[in-house]
């Protein structure tokens, strides 16, 4: 295939109009082909208030694309001698507990995420002490029958490397992965002692409601981490070497980096499932996308491209690899992790590389977009009403206190500058048979019914609960037609859509319908008839007075 020079694709000015769109400073976006042919841009700020310039030798947290680097780590470990794959952790680490079933899993279900534990929990800052509160947790399914995605897992992982590896994990991460690679600039701990070498990271200034252009950003909470799931932070360049090993399926300039036979394994024992693609505009199509050993592996009609995406708070990063085409992109940038901005341009940079669609461009402006017919219209909920309406590519929500613009979003739903509508997300739904506006517990309607009366139970457990972690902040609970929802409109780890709070016991939850799905909340401490108290899977959240 011939493919498209990446210094034809004239990305300069769309970068900076996606800073002004979206909430980040800067960002770099580099590209390399398998006869080591590089390219490479940066943009916006590396600190905004300073008007620092991010540059090519910025480091950026590049988060969960780590879990490659702690899978790399283990099969190392394991062409060594010194573990084994299908061996339970707990062979390795005698005092984990893991909750039920999950006590037999392995290793090797750990690197997929099919172990059945939870996501994590954000209320404990060491790794150790995250993996020893596990046992207090619960689990929905058996090792290996449900893909459900865990950076706990990937602690466990590196903790079991530094454990059989009688050293750290940033230091087996040296010696076993970046010094071999070349990437010298890349530091194997997030750590203070580093923190003027990186861009700043930052998040929207209001960490409760959808982000909208115009409204302020700020530095993100600085946060050191020496866990597997995310103990990395790289520059663009040293990325690009990154690339280039998958290229090479373990192999760099003549020299083994990953064991062939691990390598193989990575992108071929597979997951039932996968992490879900951001397929926006015309982008080469994955027919499927299943997780392999610490990676996720996709299906094109190119054949197999390798992908990750890493958030951190402060920072979100994106590497996408197709090893039919030896090409690699690698898309940096300091927004807030809970973005998906840098799979987005990753993904279309790719597409235009190998020629799909180079004249369909993402609309980078989220306040114009194309409504359905049926999105439009008067819409009502027990004597309110609102109207949506679109003119000349803007959408806008009117009600008797206004008329305001609405804006595309990255994840589920739209948002508003309505002050009426600011708290939750936008959702259109016909699940009813109705086209209805949902709006955290009110649904507004394209006919005069009315949902299901609220649960006066429910409703001591309804409110605004909030904790000092910055990776979930503060989420909101209400009830709507019969059921009880949580909705997070920002954070790392938080559900990027409302999640239904299914009922486990007396003031305990599964958060999600899906049966397997381990997270739990519990309310408790009911005072004047509404609780004060959520925890989520042992991190303790308080309900936010005044609301």
């Amino acid at each position: 295939m011939d493919l498209i020079p990446a210094a034809d694709l004239g990305l300069g000015s769309r970068l900076l109009d996606l800073v002004k769109n979206w909430p980040l400073g800067g960002g770099a976006v580099g590209v390399v082909r398998g006869d080591s042919s590089r390219w490479v841009e940066t943009f916006g700020m590396a600190n905004i208030d300073s008007r620092v310039p991010v540059a090519p030798g910025h480091l950026f947290e590049i988060g969960s694309i780590s879990k490659i680097v702690t899978s790399i780590v283990i099969g190392n470990l394991e062409h060594e001698g010194l573990l084994d794959l299908d061996e339970p952790a707990s062979k390795y680490l005698p005092w984990l507990e893991l909750p039920g079933p999950s006590s037999t899993a392995t290793l090797r279900h750990l690197l997929q995420h099919t172990a059945g534990i939870i996501c994590g929990s954000d209320g404990l800052a060491d790794e150790r002490a995250q993996a020893w509160f596990l046992r207090n947790t619960s689990t929905g399914s058996s090792p290996g029958e449900f893909f459900h995605y865990s950076n706990a897992g990937f602690q466990i992982l590196g903790l079991v490397a530094a454990a059989v590896a009688d050293e750290s994990l940033a230091e087996a991460t040296n010696s076993r992965f970046l010094r071999p690679a070349g990437m010298l600039s890349t530091r194997a701990e997030i750590s203070n002692r580093d923190r003027q070498s990186f861009a700043v990271g930052y998040a929207p200034a209001e960490d409760d409601r959808l982000w909208i252009p115009g409204e302020p950003i700020a530095p993100a909470t600085w946060l050191e981490t020496t866990a597997g799931d995310g103990h990395v932070a790289s520059t663009v360049e040293d990325m690009l070497r990154f690339a280039r090993v998958l290229i090479g399926r373990g192999e760099l300039e003549g020299r083994t980096i990953i064991p062939q036979g691990y390598f193989n394994q990575m992108i071929s024992s597979l997951a039932p499932e996968g992490e879900e693609i951001l397929q926006r505009g015309n982008l080469v199509p994955v027919s499927s996308s299943r997780y392999g050993l610490g990676i996720n592996v996709e299906q094109t009609r190119f054949g197999i491209q390798l992908s990750h995406g890493g958030g951190m708070v402060g920072f979100a990063t994106f590497l996408l690899v197709d090893m039919e085409n030896e090409l690699g992109v690698v898309v940096l940038t300091n927004s807030n992790g809970d973005s998906p901005i840098a799979e987005l341009v990753a993904r279309e940079v790719h597409a235009q590389l190998v020629g799909i669609a180079a004249e369909q461009k993402f609309e980078l402006d989220p306040s114009r977009w194309n409504p359905q017919e049926k999105m439009l219209g008067r819409f009502e909920s027990n004597g309110r009403s609102i109207s949506i309406r679109s003119d000349n590519g803007e959408v806008r929500i009117e009600d008797d206190r206004g008329s305001e613009r609405i804006f595309r979003t990255l994840s589920e739903g739209v948002t508003s500058g309505h002050p009426d509508f600011r708290l939750h997300r936008l959702v259109f739904s016909e699940e009813s048979g109705v086209p209805t506006w949902i709006y955290g517990d009110i649904e507004f309607r394209a006919s005069d019914d009315h949902p299901k009366d609220r649960d006066l139970v429910w409703q001591q457990f309804e409110g605004h609960y909030r904790s000092y972690s910055p990776w979930f902040s503060n989420f909101r609970v209400y009830q709507r037609g019969g059921k009880l929802y949580l909705d997070a409109t920002g954070g790392v780890e938080a559900p990027t859509s409302e999640m239904q709070l299914v009922p486990m016991g007396e003031g305990e939850f599964r958060v999600g319908q899906d049966p397997r799905l381990p997270e739990r909340i519990r309310f408790e401490v009911v005072e004047g008839g509404r609780t004060l108290f959520a925890e989520r899977d042992g991190h303790r959240y308080a309900r936010v007075s005044g609301e």
